[in-house]
């Protein structure tokens, strides 16, 4: 598919800006709330008893406009325009967190079930940008398969360095915890792609989102809750 024109320019950052991020998050996280629970509210396997995972149940999933890739242990959708995962989707729980953690993989690589290619790993090569976890290797350590899995081209994202290591890797280990206290979540993540990227880097021109959200459900005790965030792409 032919890729969007090239637009550096870095998106606005006014008060007007913000207040559109604000709306962002009421209306994504509770149209995601709304479409998981009421779509499935006898049976949705976010219980402490019964984990099914999400590949397995589309009732759980969010509206897509790429292509469904369901892993063994998480779903993404992934969008050839901007060679990268619109979202993706999993459960994550407390006996998986607590199991015995298998070493990091750092084997990336093309996700062999994307019909049209994934991204390479040779985009990010002297791009300035880190190849960002969408689904992190930390949530997935319980065993071999779901480590490797993380590792797969579509899960990644061009994050800048200090933006990586810094409020995102922060906030996927407040999800952790959450996690281990409430005893399950279900986790939808992505890039923020209805602005104009504000970079493309690699020959397959990967877009550089400006800003990136994370939407947490927690089903536990029948009481429904959940959280969205929506972060600009940059140091915080």
């Amino acid at each position: 598919m032919a890729k969007i024109k090239k637009n550096h320019r870095r998106a606005n950052t006014s008060a007007a800006m913000v207040a559109r991020i604000l709306f962002l998050i009421l209306i994504f996280g509770g149209y995601l709330i709304y479409r998981t629970f009421s779509s499935n509210t006898s049976s949705t396997g976010l219980t402490n008893k019964v984990h099914t995972p999400i590949a397995q149940n589309e009732k759980m999933l969010p509206s897509s406009k790429g292509e469904l890739i369901s892993h063994a242990y998480y779903t993404l959708s992934y969008l050839e325009e901007f060679e990268q995962a619109e979202w993706v989707a999993y459960e994550l729980t407390k006996d998986q967190l607590f199991s015995k953690h298998v070493p990091r993989a750092d084997n990336f690589r093309m996700d062999p079930l994307v019909s049209s290619k994934s991204a390479m790993r040779e985009d990010y090569k002297r791009s300035g940008y880190s190849r960002g976890h969408l689904v992190p290797a930390g949530d997935m350590a319980f065993n071999e398969k779901a480590m490797s899995e993380t590792f797969f081209m579509s899960n990644m994202s061009p994050q800048k360095i200090n933006f990586n290591g810094g409020i995102w890797r922060e906030l996927e280990e407040q999800v952790r915890d959450w996690a281990k206290k409430y005893g399950s979540l279900y986790v939808v993540s992505g890039p923020f792609l209805n602005d104009k990227p504000i970079d493309y880097i690699g020959k397959n021109d990967v877009a550089v989102p400006s800003a990136y959200f994370k939407v947490l459900l927690d089903m536990n005790k029948g009481k429904p809750r959940g959280i969205a965030y929506l972060i600009p792409h940059d140091k915080s």
